[in-house]
């Protein structure tokens, strides 16, 4: 969890989790780590992810992250190109079951989204996915738009959102592709 591309970020998410009092997953090793150049950001931490494998990753034992991992396969985005976070990043549910993030954690995840920026001098896009998480990158929208980082909203991967809406993973293909164009990878 701490190689050299990671490890500031991981060092990071362990004082988060400390300052927050909850479970914060650690970035994946097998991201861009801190050369990332796409930051896609996410709701929040799965049960499975925050409690179970500890990590945010396209490989945890879910159906969200296995539609992602699907979407970058599908679309030929390396996995080094991004880094994936959460845009409330500490674990919000209980042990039994997740729970919804409110405006509040929206508004402290931001805060958090700007310190995370300090630490990825690369990033180029951010690509939230779905509502809270768009709302959240929102927020800091002036910020990124003075440090010429462009944002890409796509529909959550999420296998609700693939199961109801026809051209959900079309949505996140494309945005998948827009993201790599801008980035530059």
């Amino acid at each position: 969890m701490h190689e050299p591309h990671v490890g500031a970020v991981n060092r990071f998410v362990e004082a988060l989790a400390t300052e927050r009092g909850a479970p914060v997953p650690y970035v994946d090793p097998d991201s861009g780590g801190v050369g990332a150049r796409v930051l896609m950001v996410l709701e929040t931490p799965s049960r499975r992810g925050a409690l179970r494998s500890g990590m945010v990753s396209v490989d945890n034992d879910d159906a969200t992250a296995r539609n992602l991992w699907l979407a970058l396969r599908d679309t030929g985005t390396p996995r080094s190109l991004g880094l994936l976070w959460n845009a409330v990043p500490w674990y919000v549910g209980t042990e039994r079951r997740n729970a919804a993030v409110t405006r509040a954690d929206e508004g402290a995840g931001a805060e958090v989204l700007l310190r995370l920026l300090a630490l990825l001098p690369e990033v180029r896009v951010v690509l939230p996915f779905g509502r809270p998480a768009g709302r959240c990158v929102a927020v800091v929208g002036a910020e990124l738009a003075g440090r010429g980082i462009a944002v890409v909203a796509s529909i959550h991967p999420s296998p609700n959102n693939y199961a109801a809406r026809p051209h959900a993973r079309v949505e996140v293909e494309g945005a998948l592709v827009r993201t790599r164009g801008l980035a530059g990878g």
